[in-house]
């Protein structure tokens, strides 16, 4: 995937909207879609797209982008998407921490995108916040029944949680949408696993990944 496909239209949508949402100038909006578009060039090479991992990470590169994001956000504190898209720029630096915080302002504003709940969601968890990610997953789960990797997080969730039961079943809801799944096919094992007493209950996701 291209992140220009990703990109393009929020950009032609904060161009049109932006001045109705704030006073600014031209000159200001200007300079937000040229962050904008210059920033995401910058990471495009470096995200990780539904799991896809791309180029090594380049710090220096990385950081000019959040820097132009961070810029963009301060023109216009609304743009869901350069908090996004800065998110994936952590990401890619591996800053968990900073990651979830971007990816939880994004959500704040624009919490109808299921990209944007589900990387939530993953930092979330990535960083053991499973009372939030539970409450968050269990109404995304409902507002996006056919999102493959929202559901299977859940029952990821639900184990860490010590829900084991309705992992299970999550689980095997979530594997219908994609019975060759095979994360899904781990967690439910696992889940099985902690069940029947073979597997200690996991209290991280590392100690959960670790065993799967």
């Amino acid at each position: 995937m291209k992140l220009t496909t990703l990109i393009t239209p929020l950009i032609l949508m904060v161009s049109s909207s932006m001045t109705q949402a704030k006073e600014i100038t031209q000159e200001e909006a200007d300079r937000y879609n040229y962050l904008f578009n210059k920033a995401s060039e910058l990471i495009d090479p470096f995200l990780r797209i539904h799991g896809v991992e791309r180029s090594k990470a380049n710090v220096k590169t990385l950081s000019e982008a959040i820097s132009m994001y961070d810029e963009a956000i301060s023109i216009h504190p609304g743009s869901w998407q350069s908090m996004w898209l800065r998110g994936k720029a952590y990401q890619a630096l591996s800053d968990a921490n900073s990651a979830y915080i971007s990816f939880k302002q994004s959500y704040s504003l624009m919490p109808d995108n299921p990209d944007v709940v589900n990387e939530y969601l993953l930092e979330a968890t990535n960083l053991n916040k499973i009372s939030e990610a539970l409450q968050v997953n269990k109404i995304a789960v409902e507002q996006f029944p056919d999102h493959l990797g929202l559901q299977a997080n859940y029952a990821l969730v639900l184990i860490l949680n010590g829900d084991i039961d309705q992992a299970i079943k999550q689980g095997e809801l979530a594997l219908k949408m994609a019975p060759e799944d095979q994360i899904t096919i781990n967690l439910i094992n696992m889940a099985k696993d902690i069940r029947s007493g073979k597997r200690k209950q996991p209290k991280t996701v590392y100690e959960l990944t670790g065993e799967m």
